[in-house]
Order: C-alpha cells, then sequence, then structure tokens
C-alpha cells in the first residue's frame, strides 16, 4: 500500500473536523487515501470531472437532499431516508455537515461470494407432484412468479434458460457495466455478456432456475424450472443493488407477478451487522414492499476468523482479544510480519464500555507493556515520522512511548470509542499499521481489551480490504489463557443483516471433487448434512441469530457461461472454474457449459428457487410468512 507523504498528512489535518461524528473511522481514512491518490475512485456511474466515490446519506427531510444537490453531490436513488449518490472527493466533508444529514457512509464495492442438491432438499418431489408418500394437486416449477438474479458473468442465452420450445426465459435484462441499458425479450437473442471474464452469475441463475434436462447421464437443472427469469449485470457498487432491485420490483409490478430476488455477494465489514447502516436500509426500504421477496448470502469467511464475540457476566466483564495475521496478510501487504487494517468492536446495549489497545509480550500476557484507553477524541500512538491518514491535530499523535517504539518501526495504533448515531450503541474504532522484525513479531502482539457491564454482548468485526473483498488481519487468542478466540462467530456478511430480507448459509450435500481455487485457499472435505466450515453466521446486537437458513452449497454443479469459457479457456482450471460437462445444441449447433463450484453464492440460489415454487402455490406469501415456513418445515443441524 502506497505510503502517505507530506501532502496526504498536510490533506489529513482539519479536513474532517465538521464530519467527524458522519463517517465512520475506517471511512475517514480511506477518503484521506484517495485524496492523496488523487484520480483513485469508486464511482458508480459514468467517470465523473472531478475524482469521486460513492456515498450513501440517511436524511431527514427533502431540504436535505437539496443542500446535498447544492454542495455537488450527484443523487443516483433515494429508499426511504436512504440517499445512494456520487460525490467529489473535494466536497464530502461539506456534505456530510449538511443539515439534516443523520449518517453517511462512503460507498463499497461488494463481492460474490446440481444435481445432489435438488434431491437433498426435495425439489425433485415437488417437481413431480407428490410429497414422496401422496400425490398433490399438481407439479411446482415456480410458474407464473419472477427470478430476479443480480450478479456478473450473466450468459442469458445459455440452454438452461431456453424452454422447451426453444424460448428465452431472460425476459428483461439490466446491464449496469453500461448504465443500465435495458434488454427485453426481443433483443436479448443477441446479447452475449455483461462479463467475459466472470461466470459467477450464470452459475447462480442455473441454481435458482435453469431449466435443462437434456445432458445425458446427469441432470443438472435447477429448482424454479418454469418461472419467468430477469437478470441485472453488476459491477457490485452498492448502487448497482438498489437501482437493479427497484427495476425488478417495478417489472413485477407490472407484470402482476411475485419475484424472488438473489444476491450472491457480500462484504464482511466492520459496521454494525444488525440492518442499521445505510445499505441495509435501502435494501430493507425496498425489500418492504409487497410481492418482492430478498435473499440474501450469508458469506464465505467462516473460518477465516474475522469476527469475535463474547457475552460478559457478572464474573467475566472483559474481552480480551489479539489482533493477529491470518492467510491473507502477505497477499495484501506482502509482509509476514507487519498488520495494516481497521476494525471495530460494538456493544450490544447502549451502556457505555471502556476499551484499551494493550502492547502485550506473549511470554506475560496479563501484565501489558503499554496501555492505550480510546477516548471520543480520534488519538493514535505512533512511531517515528508515522502519520495515521485523517489525524486532524498532531497533538492528538503520541510519538514519545518507548515501550512501542522498541517494538514496532514506522508504525501506528489507535482509534475512538464514540456512541453511534445508527443505533446508539457505543463503538469502538481501531486502526493499526504495525511493522516489526520476524523475531519480534513472535515475541510480542497487540491486543483489544473490552470492560463493559453484565448482560451487554461486544461483538468484533475486521474491515475487509475494499479492493480485494478480504481483510489481512483477524481474530485469535495466540493460546492464550484468559484471551477470546474467533470461531466463526460475527463473520456474517454486513448487508445480509436486515429486517426485510432472508439470509442463506450453506450446508454439504456432497464432498467429492472439492478443491476449489480461490484466493489460494482450498476447501477441506465436508461432512455431509452439516453447515459448511467456510458458511459465514453469527448473532446481530439484538441477539438474533443468522443465517435465516441453510441450503446446499458445496459442490454444486450448474450452468457456465460461453462466453467466459471462450475468453479464458486456458486458464479455467487455474480459475477454479473446470469444464465438468458440455453439449452441443443443435439448434445452433453452440456448445453450452457446466462447472462446479462452492459457496453460500451457490446456496442462496437454491433457496431463492424453492421460495419461487411456494409463491407458485401462494402468491400472496409475505416474506415473514415465507421465513415462518422454513421456521417449521426445516431440518435443524446437530
Amino acid at each position: 500500500m502506497k505510503r502517505l507523504i507530506l501532502l496526504a498528512a498536510a490533506a489529513g489535518f482539519g479536513l474532517y473536523a465538521s464530519a467527524q461524528t458522519q463517517l465512520s473511522l475506517a471511512d475517514e481514512m480511506r477518503l484521506a487515501r484517495m485524496i492523496n491518490d488523487g484520480a483513485k475512485t469508486m464511482s458508480a456511474s459514468d467517470v465523473p470531472a472531478l475524482p469521486s466515490t460513492s456515498i450513501l446519506f440517511r436524511v431527514t427531510d427533502d431540504a436535505a437532499i437539496d443542500a446535498l444537490r447544492a454542495k455537488g453531490v450527484k443523487v443516483l436513488q433515494q429508499e426511504g431516508d436512504v440517499v445512494i449518490a456520487e460525490a467529489p472527493l473535494c466536497v464530502i466533508s461539506d456534505a456530510c455537515g449538511v443539515e439534516g444529514v443523520t449518517t453517511a457512509q462512503l460507498g463499497r464495492k461488494r463481492f460474490m461470494r446440481n444435481d445432489l442438491a435438488v434431491v437433498a432438499t426435495h425439489v425433485d418431489q415437488a417437481h413431480a407432484g407428490t410429497d414422496g408418500e401422496t400425490s398433490l394437486p399438481n407439479g411446482f416449477d415456480g410458474t407464473g412468479v419472477i427470478v430476479g438474479i443480480v450478479d456478473s458473468g450473466l450468459d442469458p442465452n445459455h440452454i438452461s434458460f431456453i424452454d422447451n420450445d426453444g424460448n428465452v426465459r431472460v425476459k428483461r435484462f439490466w446491464d449496469y457495466t453500461n448504465a443500465g441499458r435495458e434488454y427485453t425479450e426481443t433483443t436479448i437473442p443477441a446479447f452475449r455478456t455483461d462479463d467475459k471474464y466472470e461466470t459467477h452469475g450464470t452459475h447462480v441463475a442455473g441454481t435458482a432456475a435453469g431449466c435443462f434436462h437434456g445432458m445425458p447421464g446427469a441432470d443438472y437443472s435447477g429448482v424454479a424450472t418454469g418461472s419467468d427469469i430477469v437478470m441485472a449485470g453488476i459491477q457490485g457498487y452498492e448502487s448497482d443493488f438498489t437501482g437493479a432491485l427497484r427495476k425488478i420490483l417495478n417489472y413485477s409490478i407490472a407484470q402482476d407477478k411475485p419475484a424472488v430476488v438473489n444476491l450472491s455477494w457480500g462484504s464482511n465489514d466492520d459496521g454494525p451487522h444488525d440492518g442499521t447502516d445505510a445499505f441495509c436500509r435501502a435494501i430493507d426500504n425496498i425489500a418492504a414492499n409487497d410481492g418482492i421477496h430478498v435473499f440474501i448470502a450469508s458469506g464465505n469467511e467462516g473460518d477465516c476468523n474475522y469476527g469475535v464475540y463474547k457475552e460478559l457476566t457478572e464474573d467475566d466483564n472483559v474481552m480480551r482479544t489479539f489482533i493477529s495475521n491470518n492467510n491473507y496478510t502477505y497477499s495484501l501487504i506482502y509482509s509476514n510480519t507487519r498488520l495494516e487494517g481497521n476494525l471495530s468492536l460494538w456493544g450490544s446495549t447502549s451502556d457505555e464500555y471502556e476499551t484499551y489497545l494493550d502492547l502485550i509480550d506473549l511470554s506475560n500476557p496479563d501484565e501489558p507493556l503499554y496501555s492505550m484507553k480510546l477516548d471520543a477524541t480520534k488519538r493514535f500512538v505512533a512511531s517515528g515520522n508515522t502519520t495515521p491518514p485523517s489525524v486532524e491535530s498532531s497533538a492528538n499523535i503520541n510519538r514519545n512511548c518507548t515501550e512501542f517504539n522498541n517494538v514496532y518501526s514506522s508504525s501506528y495504533m489507535g482509534g475512538r470509542i464514540t456512541k453511534s448515531s445508527l443505533n446508539g450503541c457505543y463503538r469502538a474504532e481501531i486502526a493499526v499499521s504495525l511493522s516489526t522484525t520476524s523475531s519480534k513479531f513472535a515475541k510480542y502482539a497487540v491486543s483489544v481489551r473490552a470492560v463493559g457491564v453484565p448482560g451487554q454482548h461486544i461483538h468484533g468485526y475486521m474491515a475487509m480490504d475494499s479492493y480485494y473483498g478480504i481483510a489481512g488481519m483477524s481474530f485469535s487468542d495466540k493460546g492464550k489463557e484468559g484471551f477470546t478466540d474467533s470461531k466463526g462467530e460475527g463473520t456474517l456478511s454486513d448487508m445480509a443483516c436486515g429486517k426485510e430480507t432472508i439470509t442463506v448459509g450453506a450446508i454439504a450435500t456432497r464432498n467429492d471433487d472439492f478443491s476449489i481455487a480461490g484466493y489460494g485457499r482450498l476447501y477441506e472435505e465436508e461432512t455431509l448434512g452439516e453447515p459448511v466450515s467456510f458458511s459465514s453466521w453469527g448473532h446481530k446486537l439484538d441477539g438474533s441469530l443468522k443465517p435465516d437458513v441453510l441450503a446446499p452449497g458445496s459442490v454444486i454443479y450448474s450452468a457456465m457461461s460461453t462466453p467466459y469459457v471462450n475468453a479464458n479457456r486456458s486458464s479455467l482450471e487455474s480459475d477454479g472454474n473446470p469444464i465438468k460437462a458440455q453439449y452441443v445444441d443443435a439448434a445452433n449447433n453452440r456448445t453450452q457449459y457446466w462447472t462446479m463450484m462452492g459457496g453460500t453464492s451457490m446456496a442462496t440460489p437454491h433457496m431463492t428457487g424453492i421460495a419461487a415454487l411456494w409463491l407458485q402455490a401462494k402468491p400472496t406469501l409475505t416474506t415473514d410468512e415465507i421465513r415462518d415456513v422454513l421456521a417449521h418445515s426445516c431440518t435443524k443441524p446437530e
């Protein structure tokens, strides 16, 4: 990562004073880095004249929106009290100070996260019109229901999406790589794909609604084989999701048909994970409408140690955990003796708690060499001339800590603790950049210590890198007594925490052929009938547990984008997307392909398709009623 030069330090001082209670610490530091880099943008629309980024505001009234426009903010969409916008970097500080703006968060890119599967969930019986013992009035295949796929690497002309009469089942396609351009049934046959370097969306769509049964010796069709399909090809910007959801809702209203929408994307960021952030609220505001039901992947970080959780008691009201490296540290910062990133601790109640950063000699972990107590002012301890991005005043940097300087060079650690305007809970925001020698890295570590009140739950979340979608740090007890280890709790994707959506995790229904490439990690064999190790989960701040349901997500065979195969034939194996089956369509002499993938991305469309079958039987089902059916019909893992 580029070291900040003097210009960046100068830009940081005084820049965020008016916005200090608006942007999170992680966002303030991201903004300072973007200003330093100048031309780097997170633009979700057309290329702007000034370096810009997407940003989400929560507002109290229309006057605030008018004031934002007057500051130079481009409003892309409004959903309830949430404004999805784009703003030049130079106006964000002023925009955050607009009267009526209650919160602001920089936009983020979200990341992509079946033959035996349909048997495991009895979809084959629903297709056949039986419950296994008695006959049903008819078979169910999603007829009369719209399946919406919001994804990347979509091939709408795959044979999986062509009906028996040769008609395209994809009724609309919105291409957000081309400003949301709309294609209809008459223009879709000439369209190829939104992204020839990706096939994730085609695989997801095939699981949810693929209808091709003609594969000799195998059936890789999906669940809602008779449904109408609409697709949105996106780049992962939050405005892509909200724009696509609104278009799908409007289309379902025009067609007078219920819609299920699949979002196999996510990002395990350091937000509240309770549905109160602006992006979750925007999704909820759309999903709360009658006739639309949104299903979101829980995430694939269940075994990555990105979350930590502890319930405080009368006898033990302290949580201590180490900030540690992980398998991705070197991938992000090219060093095994350095840590860099952001994290947050959230209290589950409005009670204030104390937070400390402790420098620990691992041979004597109960006696910190140095402790830094966080307060409402952003403060850091730093070595040398290192200046953390976005610090308002050099007076808030302690460069004279002998213990810290003896261990770390060109480093900093610090943060603040404030009451969040999102939910009224206290949030400790922490940023570190720690560099040392290999011998000292093995001997010393930084831990986070939270001292709260009995009955309070402390939730810790690592912030993911905004470009790669992974975190280079994790939580660990390092084998030390009295410290809390990460066991998967809290790894839930933050966009999967809304009140009006259904979150889907993954269960194993097959465990053969299970080497899946992805950031260098190979998934080991999983236990059939049990949650898959990578499936993310966690408690929300209100104590409720997510995901809502588990569906088949390991070793899933489904459709593969032909444009993707043609463009990447030499790297399919190394990309983790090997061709597992192919079929030459005699109608057009076009070769069709299928591949194998694993993840909650694969589990979510299976549940999306099942909901379409239920809606065929009862089109007026609400999302709460779907959740209730799940609670009374699913088998609970041991």
